[in-house]
């Protein structure tokens, strides 16, 4: 099952970046490729290891429109920013951490003041993968409390942090 899931993986990445590059030879546009290259991989990679803590930011303005970003740490411990994958860290304490979490607890403590989007700063969203489901931690919904466990083997990650 594993090596026929593989080979039709391979030809979808062949047949997708053969279009791409034809695409790209008659619209000029080289860089085409290499982006498929990424969200493909990525997408492949993600499929294998799922997500341990997906990271994102929205808001304030960039030259092109909304600031964005997206940090993850898979599984098997694999760091992933703005969809390409870089290093890897060991996953494993973090991995305890999550599943240790009390998260009722964390929701208890409701963020009052302005959403920082509206003064042009970002709204940073924590999305954890615990052994009972997702839990989401919005910067805008929670306030954060640096001393949490949680957020300080983040900090020691150094996975994105804002100043709490």
């Amino acid at each position: 099952m594993g090596r026929a899931v593989n080979k039709k993986l391979f030809f979808l990445i062949v047949t997708v970046l053969l279009i791409s590059t034809l695409l790209g030879l008659f619209f000029g546009q080289r860089l085409l490729t290499k982006h498929l290259i990424d969200k493909l991989y990525f997408y492949s990679y993600t499929k294998v290891y799922p997500p341990l803590v997906k990271i994102e930011g929205q808001g304030g303005l960039c030259p092109n429109g909304i600031c964005t970003f997206s940090e993850i740490i898979l599984k098997n411990g694999t760091y992933v920013k703005d969809n390409k994958l870089g290093g890897k860290i060991d996953a494993s304490k973090l991995s305890i951490i999550i599943n240790a979490t009390d998260f009722n607890e964390i929701y208890k403590n409701k963020f009052t003041g302005v959403c920082p989007t509206a003064y042009d700063a970002m709204e940073i969203t924590y999305t954890f993968y615990t052994s009972h489901g997702k839990e989401v931690v919005s910067s805008c919904s929670v306030k954060i409390n640096p001393t949490n466990p949680l957020f300080v083997e983040m900090k020691n990650l150094y996975l994105y942090n804002p100043s709490f």
